[in-house]
This record gives structure tokens, C-alpha cells and sequence, in this order.
């Protein structure tokens, strides 16, 4: 009967795509390329690759929206925290916000991601802010469209309002899905 079968140990722990991510992400932060850094150490399974590269994409996509989102359920500003923390938390706010992952597993594996990082004194407030945040309703205008604010006035001089916006939400999408058959010379 499957409610009865052993859960395999790594399932118990952080899924290596979510510590993937979170350590690429801390290296963008530190300056790196989020290609080079995910491809440096990938998780051994192709699920979990895909699973980093969406994650780590996805965050760096709509990172001010995000910070945004966090922003009201912290004490002191996000840039005060750990890279690590950082990370997880703008991770765990893109999966519960953009991803069909239900609310407690987003919140399970941030906390098993923050203990994973050696970071087990902030997985209660992980837990917390997590369990708490939803989608900002009062976001600045550069927050709401993902692009720097000089970007969008430069925009808007050029090109008005309306046709700034359609860029910038075109901007958020994920690029469509490329298939490449490598020939034999490759």
C-alpha cells in the first residue's frame, strides 16, 4: 500500500533544486552569471535542473515585484538579511505567488532550504514571513512592471506609458520552449 512505503531519505530533506537555486542566486548578488554559476553544479536530475533553472529565472524575472511583496511582512529591510536568506525568501514569494506549488509545501521546502544553508536560526522567520505573504496591492510603478525606474522614464519619454507597460509585462514572460537536435558534427 503506498501510505505505508518508506519515504526515500532525500525526499525528507531540502529538494537540490531549491538549494541550487538559492546558492545561484546569491552568487548573482556577488555578481556572477546565473548561467555559468547553474551550470557549475547541477542537481543529478533532469527534473531538478529544470527545477533551478525556472526557480532562479523566475526570481531574478521579477525580483522588485517580490522584494515588494516581502516588504510589508519584515521587521527591517530585506537587504539587512543574510544573501541566503534573501534568496530563499524571494524564492519561496515567486513559488507560492507564480507556481502551482501549494502554500505548505513552498513554506516546507524554504525552511528545509534555510536549514540546508546552514541557516537554521532564520527558518522560523522564513516560516513566518512565507506562511504571511500574498501579491503587494501598494507597489511602486518600477516594483510593478520588473525594470528600473531610469529604464521606464527613459521609455515613457520615448514611447508613452501604455506602450512602456507592454514591454515591460512582454518582458516577464517566460521565453518559449527551444528544441535543438545537435547534428553529428556537434
Amino acid at each position: 500500500l503506498w501510505w505505508r512505503q518508506e519515504v526515500p531519505v532525500a525526499l525528507k530533506g531540502a529538494n537540490p533544486a531549491r538549494i541550487a537555486a538559492a546558492r545561484a542566486l546569491v552568487a548573482v548578488e556577488k555578481g556572477r552569471f546565473i548561467q555559468e554559476v547553474l551550470a557549475e553544479n547541477p542537481p543529478a536530475k533532469k527534473v531538478d535542473r529544470a527545477l533551478a533553472w525556472h526557480l532562479a529565472l523566475g526570481v531574478l524575472r521579477r525580483r522588485a515585484e517580490l522584494d515588494g511583496a516581502l516588504r510589508g511582512h519584515l521587521s527591517r529591510p530585506l537587504t539587512g538579511l543574510d544573501a541566503e536568506v534573501r534568496a530563499v525568501l524571494r524564492m519561496g514569494t515567486f513559488e507560492k505567488l507564480f507556481s502551482r506549488t501549494k502554500t505548505y509545501a513552498v513554506v516546507d521546502q524554504a525552511v528545509r532550504v534555510t536549514k540546508a544553508l546552514k541557516l537554521g536560526r532564520a527558518s522560523g522567520m522564513v516560516n513566518a514571513v512565507l506562511r504571511r505573504v500574498e501579491e503587494a496591492k501598494h507597489l511602486s510603478r518600477s516594483e510593478k512592471l520588473n525594470h528600473p525606474t531610469w529604464l521606464i522614464v527613459r521609455w515613457d519619454a520615448r514611447y508613452g506609458a501604455q506602450v512602456t507597460e507592454d514591454w515591460c509585462r512582454k518582458n516577464q514572460d517566460e521565453p518559449p520552449l527551444t528544441l535543438v537536435r545537435r547534428g553529428e558534427g556537434t
